[in-house]
């Protein structure tokens, strides 16, 4: 581990406390710069209910079963009483689990007109939960962005609005708006 007890004078179950000390003192200032750009009580609990989701969806693993010759990507069984397909879909806001896992073991193919609906495996599966995972994430960025915005008045194509601006790596593309991916790409770069 990086912090060795004998070393620094110190138990990991100090270490551990006191990160959730400082986790805990920056949820606190993010919940007072979110209420500062008047982001109501009720919106920053669907935020972060969605965001929980999608960490409990990040961590739904997949076992392999043969099932018609092929292998079908099932969830692997929890241990314990935490079952993240469970978390993920109560957070997420859906009904039914079982919808949940369907749109990871199953793929739809057009053919000819025709629906066919394949089986996947446990790689496929997994590309399928993180590209659901990416996908509600980017939306919630864009939502969030959406909202300091308006919190600061720049909606629209104002060009005397405040913004934030993240300086742009020249490369080959050009949008009008850059989304969640481009800003990791710029601040890998």
């Amino acid at each position: 581990s990086v912090l060795d007890s004998a070393e620094h004078g110190c138990s990991k179950t100090a270490h551990k406390k006191e990160i959730r000390k400082e986790d805990a003192q920056g949820f606190k200032e993010l919940v007072a710069g979110m209420r500062e750009l008047n982001i109501d009580q009720a919106s920053m609990y669907s935020i972060f209910k969605l965001l929980a989701g999608v960490l409990h969806l990040g961590n739904v693993e997949f076992d392999n079963v043969v099932q018609e010759g092929n292998d079908l990507a099932v969830p692997k069984k929890s241990k314990g009483n935490y079952n993240p397909v469970t978390w993920a879909t109560e957070l997420l806001g859906l009904s039914d689990p079982n919808a949940l896992i369907e749109l990871f073991s199953k793929e739809e193919i057009i053919v000819m007109g025709k629906s066919i609906i394949k089986l996947i495996d446990k790689s496929r599966a997994a590309f399928a939960r993180d590209a659901l995972a990416k996908g509600i994430y980017n939306a919630i960025f864009d939502h969030v962005i959406s909202m300091i915005d308006v919190a600061l008045g720049g909606v629209g194509d104002n060009p005397s609005a405040p913004f934030i601006g993240i300086l742009d790596i020249f490369g080959f593309e050009t949008f009008k708006r850059n989304g969640y991916e481009q800003l990791l790409i710029n601040f890998a770069n």
